[in-house]
């Protein structure tokens, strides 16, 4: 042929064969450099497994879970860098040694994703509800079966986990709340775990403490449920805590934990820190693991890399600076146990013929990320037996004294659960003769069912005490029970001096966002301080519609949702 090629640093150049006498100019080569750097967005957030690549070369690399990357390039050439909803950057490397990136948001590239409802949509959606900014509201909305309550599911295991991956020492009061006992419960329910007795054969989704069976804590009085649900009756600690939260079980639980681990993992380890530190470092092994997956399947699928022709695979058998999407399925499938689940949940047709990053999400859902999520869970059990060891705080309910039991009972409850009615009550301490102190900014995360039902004055006290929200439900479904009339909101607001009659601009104002306790509820009222858009909406509406069959959904979207609602169950009455 009239092409030749050599091999410089594990690099392919591949050009056109030049005659001997082309070959006399000296030709001067160009030096490379080492380039280290971090890549963040607009926050100041790390971002993970961004794409870096040498410009017009295949040569690149992923940014790691703190966001950095090194790569040696030429010192003349130009760094590209991207990320699936952001805007591509490119730098000249020059002399400098380390680049400090930061990449914008691209809101075309989230409509389009997000409003499509594909897979990466949902992610990035995910990466919205988890990486929000402290005292925000991050809102998803649409009529139910289109799947809130399990997107909140993975909304609360995905928080888990990053939390132990990035400040293990702390573990997250997270709370789920709505507005009557019904919409809660239902929550709880899809909180049950599998508890075990053999400590010889334990399971990796069984409990590693005795005589648990869930992963919440419902935060109630009504006692003729305690034996269907793990209550904390009061701020006291009455119920579940009474019983569990004591040193005096210390011994008993280690003993337990460290069987189930030990007969799990194949290991002798005598105390719970070094189980602790072995799962730390098993979590963030998969983490990589996931990314690694992930930026294969986009990368193949958004073309940086098909192969197309000859060329681009001779390429490809020297030089290989990102995951294969072949390399990366084939090392999957080694493992039996997640080629067996990939087996029963493709032969739905829903999952045949899915794209690349679509088929990825799959298989980490049911693999990866499955087991990062029961780590995370035994991580925070072994937590609790350590936290319990040093517990000497008493009956006390100080400020410092009662944190602590709640960051102890959430590493053995990683949701507590319990209506606005009650859940103020619930987040007070008792110092200097007080003994209903609000425990602000007590709750890191405060997830909201329902959230149309609810009324402003109900949910506000319990928003007051939370950093950071997250709001599901529908403002097209059932209204809240309002408990005053308009004539009686205006009283209020006009002897408060906050609107002078109902025709005012400020009047309207307050109606039209949900501020009106006689007609707004918290979930059109949090629209209005949600920190991002989709198609120009605060929130993201999700789409896709399992529940019903095709008919009814067809009439839903004729008279209420314009056609936004996609059917996904068909007309076939199972």
């Amino acid at each position: 042929t009239d092409l030749e090629y050599h091999i410089r640093n594990r690099q392919v150049i591949i050009r056109k064969a030049i005659s001997r006498e082309e070959t006399r100019p000296i030709v001067m080569q160009q030096d490379k450099v080492t380039v280290k750097g971090i890549v963040t967005d607009a926050k100041g957030e790390a971002i993970i497994g961004a794409n870096i690549i040498e410009k017009g070369t295949t040569n690149g690399t992923i940014t790691d879970i703190d966001g950095r990357f090194t790569l040696v390039v030429s010192e003349k050439s130009s760094l590209v860098f991207s990320y699936i909803g952001y805007l591509t950057q490119e730098m000249l490397v020059g002399k400098k040694t380390f680049l400090n990136v930061q990449l914008q948001e691209d809101n075309k590239t989230l409509d389009e994703v997000v409003g499509q409802q594909h897979i990466i949509g949902k992610d990035k959606l995910l990466y919205r509800a988890i990486k929000a900014d402290k005292l925000s509201s991050v809102i998803f909305y649409g009529p139910p079966g289109t799947g809130k309550t399990t997107f909140l599911q993975t909304v609360i295991a995905n928080r888990l986990a990053h939390n132990i991956l990035n400040n293990p020492e702390e573990p997250e009061i997270i709370v789920a709340s709505s507005a009557n006992n019904q919409a809660i419960t239902n929550i709880l329910k899809d909180f049950k775990a599998e508890t075990t007795n053999d400590t010889t054969h334990p399971r990796l989704s069984n409990r590693w403490l005795p005589e648990l069976d869930t992963l919440g804590l419902y935060l109630s009085g009504k006692k003729e449920l305690q034996q269907q649900y793990k209550m904390m009756f009061n701020p006291k600690g009455d119920g579940f805590p009474a019983a569990y939260d004591t040193p005096e079980r210390q011994e008993e639980y280690k003993q337990f934990y460290l069987q189930c681990f030990n007969n799990f993992f194949k290991k002798n380890y005598q105390d719970e820190t070094k189980c602790r530190q072995f799962l730390r470092k098993e979590m963030q092994a998969l983490q990589k693991k996931i990314i690694l997956c992930i930026q294969a399947a986009e990368t193949t699928e958004y073309g940086n890399r098909k192969e197309n022709n000859i060329l681009q695979k001779f390429i490809r058998k020297f030089h290989e600076p990102l995951p294969s999407y072949d390399k990366v399925i084939e090392q999957w499938t080694l493992t039996e146990e997640f080629k067996e689940r990939y087996e029963k949940i493709s032969s739905n047709p829903e999952y045949g013929n899915l794209p690349y990053t679509e088929d990825m999400a799959v298989r980490l859902d049911i693999s990866y990320r499955y087991q990062m999520f029961w780590y995370a869970i035994h991580y925070r059990e072994a937590e609790f037996i350590h936290r319990l060891s040093k517990c000497d705080e008493g009956k006390q309910r100080t400020q410092e004294a009662y944190t602590q039991r709640l960051k102890r009972l959430a590493c053995v409850m990683p949701v507590f659960i319990s209506t606005f009615h009650s859940l103020p009550k619930y987040m007070t301490y008792a110092e200097n003769g007080k003994w209903d102190i609000p425990l602000y900014n007590g709750i890191d995360l405060l997830i909201v069912d329902e959230s149309g039902q609810v009324s402003p004055e109900l949910a506000v006290p319990s928003f007051s005490l939370a950093k950071q929200a997250i709001l599901v439900g529908d403002i097209q479904q059932i209204e809240p029970v309002w408990s005053i009339s308009d004539e009686y909101s205006f009283i209020n607001l006009k002897n408060l001096g906050i609107v002078s009659n109902q025709s005012s601009e400020k009047y309207r104002f307050l109606e039209n966002n949900g501020f009106l306790s006689s007609s707004g509820s918290i979930m059109k009222l949090a629209r209005k301080s949600c920190n991002f858009t989709v198609k120009g909406e605060k929130g993201a509406f999700l789409t896709e519609h399992r529940r019903c069959v095709d008919s009814i959904i067809a009439y839903c979207n004729d008279y209420v949702y314009h056609g936004r609602l996609l059917p996904k169950k068909g007309n076939e009455v199972k």
